[in-house]
């Protein structure tokens, strides 16, 4: 009776333990040092250096990551406003594409290193292309500690 009563315990705690990390939330906030590279039709090039905050939201069913400028387009799981979205992520890397067309952007976040690369491309109607590639690293930011 006791034995039988305790495999149901431990049963029950291994349910609710498993449940548990896969409804695991992450939100985080990166602090990340960008070198951008703009590349246009015209044939100007642009460098620069950024410092950007990207928010990154993750639940078992959804993926966001966003710049809190417009550096850098925002990626996310889902199909909105005719995007399709391809989620090559795993547990060492965040990596998210947007597509519609005439617009890509990727963003790839290795979560062991801090390294982070984007990519962004655009063609309008009219012929005009802009292709932005950037890489950097990224810090992880302590909302616990609160400055003010």
């Amino acid at each position: 009776m006791y034995s039988c009563l305790r495999d149901m315990l431990t049963l029950a705690m291994l349910t609710a333990s498993t449940s548990s990390l896969l409804a695991q939330v992450i939100d985080i906030k990166l602090s990340c040092q960008i070198s951008l590279t703009s590349n246009y039709s015209s044939g100007a090039r642009e460098q620069d250096q950024l410092s950007e905050i990207f928010d990154v939201y993750q639940t078992s069913k959804v993926l966001t990551i966003s710049s809190t400028s417009n550096n850098f387009p925002s990626v996310h799981t889902g199909n909105y406003s005719g995007y399709s979205f391809k989620n090559l992520s795993d547990e060492n890397k965040w990596d998210l594409t947007n597509e519609k067309a005439g617009v890509r952007s990727q963003i790839i976040i290795v979560r062991n290193t801090g390294q982070i690369f984007s990519q962004f491309d655009y063609k309008a109607s009219n012929g005009f292309i802009v292709q932005q590639q950037g890489s950097g690293n990224c810090k992880k930011i302590d909302t616990d500690k609160k400055l003010f």
